[in-house]
C-alpha cells in the first residue's frame, strides 16, 4: 500500500470558502427564522415567506459546498494517510453512510414533530458543517500520528484505524448533511 504521497495540499481559500458558505447559511438561516416556512403558516402568512428561489439558491450553493467539503476530506486523508483506493473507498463509504444515517435521524425526528422554523434548524445544520471543516486540520494531523504508531507495529490493522479515525472526524458533518434533506422536504411542501 503507497504511503504519503505527494498531493496538491487543498487550498486554504477553498476550506475558508466553504467554511465561509456553510457560516453565511447558518446566519441567513437564522436570519430567515423570522419568516415562517412551515406548511401550516405559509398560506396564512404568505407576505412574510422568503421567496423560493432565495431557498433555491441557498440550497444550490450548500450542496457545491458539500462537494467541495468531500474532495477536501479526500486529499486530507490523502496526505495523512496515503493514496490507496481502501483509503479512497472509506471515505466514500463514511460519507454516504453518515449522509444516510443523518437522513434518517431528522426523519424520525420530523415524523413526531413539524418544526416551526424549519430553515433555521437547516441553518443550524449548515452550521454544524461549516465549524467541523475549522477542526479538519488538526483531526487529521491527530490520525496521521495515529496511523504513524500503528503501521510499523501491526500493518494488518491499518485500515481498520483508517475507518474508525475517518467515522470519528467525518461522522458529526455527514450526518449533518444528511439531516438538511428530510428538512428541505419540509420546506418544499
Amino acid at each position: 500500500m503507497p504511503r504519503k504521497a505527494e498531493l496538491p495540499r487543498p487550498s486554504r481559500h477553498l476550506v475558508t470558502l466553504a467554511a465561509a458558505w456553510d457560516a453565511l447559511w447558518a446566519t441567513c438561516g437564522g436570519f430567515a427564522g423570522r419568516w415562517r416556512l412551515t406548511a401550516t403558516d405559509r398560506e396564512t402568512d404568505l407576505a412574510l415567506s422568503l421567496p423560493r428561489f432565495v431557498i433555491f439558491f441557498m440550497v444550490t450553493a450548500g450542496g457545491t459546498a458539500a462537494l467541495s467539503w468531500e474532495v477536501i476530506w479526500q486529499l486530507k486523508a490523502s496526505l495523512a494517510l496515503g493514496v490507496s483506493a481502501t483509503g479512497a473507498a472509506i471515505i466514500l463509504a463514511v460519507t454516504m453512510g453518515g449522509m444516510r444515517v443523518g437522513s434518517l435521524l431528522m426523519g424520525a425526528w420530523l415524523r413526531n414533530r413539524e418544526p416551526r422554523y424549519p430553515v433555521c434548524w437547516y441553518g443550524l445544520l449548515e452550521g454544524i458543517i461549516g465549524c467541523s471543516g475549522l477542526a479538519l486540520h488538526p483531526l487529521f494531523a491527530w490520525l496521521e500520528r495515529i496511523d504513524s504508531a500503528t503501521f510499523p507495529k501491526a500493518p494488518g490493522i491499518v485500515p481498520w484505524v483508517y475507518l474508525f479515525g475517518i467515522i470519528t472526524i467525518l461522522g458529526l458533518p455527514t450526518m449533518a448533511m444528511g439531516a438538511t434533506l428530510p428538512l428541505l422536504g419540509l420546506t418544499a411542501k
